[in-house]
């Protein structure tokens, strides 16, 4: 690959980075994630966790140094991936105020 093919490639997966992020963000407000839930948690819980983890792998693609990703820009991706990540597991797989917790391993 040439330098400029990887530029290309890494603006691509910065792109994708943040559409994702969006999407994820678009289905907390918009309560269409909550529908999901109430219907199927597991499956609520799979979209979320799918989305956080794709992120993430891809935000620490951009941070690896051959990436040569020069934005500051990767390291809010990084930051917004860990709280997706934090944040899905909250909702999910910790129980609140005496309520458990919608996915339970037994």
């Amino acid at each position: 690959m040439l330098k400029s093919d990887i530029t290309k490639f890494n603006k691509i997966i910065a792109i994708l980075i943040g559409v994702l992020q969006g999407i994820h963000i678009l289905l907390f407000f918009t309560g269409l994630l909550g529908k999901i839930g109430q219907i199927n948690a597991y499956i609520a819980f799979g979209i979320c966790a799918i989305i956080s983890i794709i992120c993430f792998l891809f935000s620490i693609w951009l941070l690896l140094p051959f990436s040569k990703f020069k934005n500051g820009i990767r390291y809010l991706f990084m930051f917004f991936s860990m709280i997706q990540i934090f944040v899905t597991i909250f909702i999910y797989l910790l129980p609140e105020a005496g309520i458990p917790a919608p996915i339970q391993f037994r």
